[in-house]
């Protein structure tokens, strides 16, 4: 937050107070300020996992296929 934080400051900065060549640096810095935190996040949730590491955010993890109830006989006479 803190690198976003002076991103942000230096993009006003740049913006209102420097001459217009340097314009295209403010606006990187507002760019920059928007996406990193999108991307730490990314970041941060790609984790790799190990088996057994804790309960499954998308539930119960599969034992095997389950078999459907036997059918009860037909009397036929």
């Amino acid at each position: 937050m803190g690198i976003r934080t002076v991103c942000f400051i230096g993009g006003v900065i740049v913006l209102t107070a420097v001459p217009s060549p340097w314009s295209r640096l403010g606006w990187i810095l507002f760019v920059g300020a928007v996406f990193l935190p999108y991307t730490s996040v990314v970041l941060a949730n790609s984790g790799v996992r190990k088996k057994g590491s804790g309960p499954s955010p998308f539930g119960p993890e599969a034992k095997g296929q389950i078999e459907p109830p036997a059918a009860p006989p037909l009397d036929r006479e």
